[in-house]
């Protein structure tokens, strides 16, 4: 019988609501949709197999290693790299329009490219650092990502640029400008993921890997000014936030927006950093001379995604208006005037901040409650409890004191919660 969710064609065709053409187009365009959706559960299992041969083949090899001489440890070296090449190249010819065997075939490659490259390194004993392996690794990867259209690795080399940029920054102190150029030979393959697959996992994964390798190599680039890194990160969450509010990440769930995410999150657990006096202490020891401060990259770059932020949020201003804006967008201008003033006078810049991370919270709380939202609400109450329990680290209470104020924040959750579901039932 054909059947199409539940609902049997032959019935219908009995019952004449439909005829007999009709019902095979609508078996053929199921059929069509079937097959053009991924196997999710298939592509997992390839990759984890591809991943799991490819180490228990490393393992063996490895076990009997001292044994062979130079040309089998060669030969070994390079033997599941062409394993990987065959593999990809019958994916090519015969499974292109099969993504389990895409993803599966180009996995294993990727990783076989890597162990081979460090296999060579050792038996030849050629010198070089990690940072130059993995730059070559990501290269000879690359054109697997648009050859096959493999996503998975496409993952991993945003990982593998990521940690050579971090090497080269964090270890040796060298600008990973190599980088940059690298992350862009992936954003084809992003785009082509946005247009084809938008609300696909995939897609979100590419998003979340993305967002977090720019937010964690930013900080390779402090200098001599480092402290104008925080306006740098300030406003990087800032410009996050505002395309994590473009309509079409917007409408996604919470979770697959990584832009709105690091940035509300990371606005706020930095503005309740510089609620601490510590904190402020660190920044005044380190002497910025202002007349020679446009010498300094960190100045630049500062000012680049500050000035990125402002034009998003000007663009994005006719569209939602100037009625009522989240405290959280407009964080990267604040965080200017509270860091300038707070250089100069730490104690002002903890009250700034103490006000920013107190206007988020209520704003929060206001906006869920008008929305009849309790996720918002909450947002709101765990901004607030979160400054409360930094001041209760930062100030000199007694236990009991801060016993009372732990359950007049507890009492508060369960009170404004009870007051939104309530009101829900309305």
């Amino acid at each position: 019988m054909r059947k199409l969710k539940n609902i049997n064609l032959d019935e219908l065709i009995e019952a004449g609501i439909i005829n007999e053409t009709v019902a095979n187009k609508i078996v053929a365009y199921q059929a069509k949709q079937t097959a053009a959706q991924p196997n999710r559960l298939g592509i997992i299992l390839s990759v984890l197999g591809a991943a799991l041969v490819g180490l228990g083949i490393m393992l063996i090899v490895a076990h009997n290693w001292d044994n062979f001489n130079r040309p089998t440890k060669t030969f070994l070296a390079f033997l599941p790299m062409i394993i990987g090449q065959i593999a990809c190249a019958y994916t090519f010819f015969k499974r292109k329009d099969n993504a389990s065997w895409r993803e599966g075939s180009a996995t294993f490659l990727f990783f076989a490219v890597g162990a081979c490259l460090g296999m060579i390194s050792q038996i030849y004993n050629l010198d070089g650092e990690l940072g130059g392996f993995l730059l070559t690794w990501m290269i000879l990867m690359l054109p697997i990502v648009y050859v096959l259209k493999s996503s998975i690795v496409s993952i991993l080399y945003i990982g593998g640029i990521t940690w050579y940029a971090s090497n080269c920054g964090y270890v040796n102190n060298h600008k990973p400008y190599l980088y940059w150029g690298l992350l862009a030979t992936i954003i084809p393959h992003y785009y082509q993921l946005y247009q084809s697959k938008p609300n696909g996992n995939i897609f979100n994964y590419h998003s979340w890997a993305i967002a977090l390798s720019v937010l964690f190599i930013l900080g390779t680039w402090a200098n001599e000014a480092i402290i104008l890194m925080w306006i740098a990160y300030v406003s990087l969450l800032g410009v996050y936030f505002l395309i994590g509010s473009l309509p079409f990440f917007s409408n996604k769930r919470s979770i697959n927006n990584p832009f709105l995410l690091l940035g509300l999150f990371g606005t706020i657990g930095l503005f309740l950093a510089f609620t601490f006096f510590f904190f402020w202490e660190e920044i005044v020891q380190e002497k910025m001379y202002l007349t020679s401060i446009y010498l300094h990259q960190e100045f630049w770059i500062a000012i680049l995604l500050t000035a990125l932020g402002l034009y998003l949020f000007v663009r994005q201003r006719p569209a939602e208006g100037f009625k009522l804006v989240s405290p959280v967008p407009l964080g990267f201008m604040f965080f200017l005037l509270v860091f300038l003033l707070g250089y100069n006078n730490p104690i002002i810049g903890m009250v700034l901040s103490n006000l920013f991370i107190l206007g988020v919270g209520i704003f929060y709380i206001y906006r869920g409650n008008k929305l009849n939202q309790l996720g918002i609400l909450n947002l709101g109450l765990l901004t607030l409890a979160a400054l409360i329990i930094c001041r209760f680290f930062d100030l000199e209470l007694s236990f009991v004191t801060r016993g009372i104020l732990f359950v007049l924040v507890g009492i508060g959750f369960f009170i404004a919660n009870y007051q939104l579901i309530q009101k829900r039932k309305l």
